[in-house]
C-alpha cells in the first residue's frame, strides 16, 4: 500500500503528458474572469457596507457618551434650584442682620458667635454647589445682557453709561454654562435723554 501511493506520487511529479492536459477553451476562461470580477465588487462592497455600519456604531457611540454626559451634567439641576432659594433665604437674612448689627440693644448676647455660624453655613452651601457646577452670574455694574439677566426696574442715572446694572435684587445663576435662573436687576437707562434729542 505504501509503495503504491509513493509509485502515484511519482506519476504526479512527472512532466504532464498529452493525456493529463485538458485543454480549456476561450469563453470558459471569460466567464470565470466575469465571475471574478463579480466577486471581486461584491467584496468591495461589503467590505464599504461594513467601514459604514462601523463608521455609524462609532457616531452613534460618541452621540450616546455626549448625551449621557449632558444627562449627568443637568441631572441635579432641580436639587440646585432648590438650594439656590436657600442662598437667597440666607442673602435675605443679612441683609436684615444689618440693620439688627447696627443696633446694638437689640443684639443678643452671642451675637459675633451667631453670626459667624451663618456665614459659615452659608459658605459651606455655596462650596457645595459650586462643586457641582452651579455659578452666580455676575451683575453689578455689568453691561445688561438678556440672556443673563431679567431687567425689574430702570433708573436714569447720567453719571452712569447706558445699560450698566445698577442694583442686583436677585441673584442669577449658570449651570455648566446654561443659565438656571436670571438675574433680577435694575438697569441704568438713559431713555429719556434719547428721546429729548431726537
Amino acid at each position: 500500500m505504501i509503495k503504491k501511493h509513493t509509485d502515484q506520487l511519482q506519476k504526479n511529479d512527472s512532466p504532464p503528458s498529452e493525456e493529463n492536459i485538458q485543454i480549456v477553451d476561450t469563453d470558459t476562461v471569460e466567464e470565470l474572469k466575469k465571475q471574478i470580477e463579480k466577486l471581486e465588487k461584491e467584496k468591495d462592497d461589503y467590505f464599504k457596507g461594513w467601514q459604514q455600519e462601523r463608521a455609524d456604531a462609532l457616531n452613534y457611540k460618541q452621540r450616546e457618551g455626549e448625551r449621557v454626559g449632558g444627562a449627568i451634567k443637568f441631572a441635579n439641576q432641580s436639587l440646585l434650584r432648590e438650594l439656590i432659594s436657600a442662598l437667597d433665604n440666607f442673602d435675605f437674612t443679612f441683609s436684615n442682620l444689618e440693620s439688627i448689627e447696627e443696633n446694638e440693644e437689640n443684639k443678643p448676647q452671642n451675637w459675633e458667635i451667631m453670626l459667624k455660624g451663618i456665614y459659615l453655613i452659608k459658605s459651606n452651601l455655596e462650596r457645595v454647589v459650586k462643586e457641582y457646577g452651579l455659578v452666580k452670574i455676575d451683575s453689578l455694574g455689568k453691561t445688561f445682557d438678556p440672556n443673563l439677566h431679567e431687567a425689574i426696574n430702570y433708573t436714569n442715572d447720567k453719571e452712569l453709561p447706558q445699560d450698566i446694572i445698577t442694583e442686583e435684587l436677585q441673584s442669577g445663576y449658570s449651570l455648566e454654562g446654561r443659565v438656571i435662573r436670571p438675574a433680577k436687576v435694575v438697569v441704568n437707562s438713559l431713555q429719556e435723554d434719547k428721546e429729548q434729542n431726537h
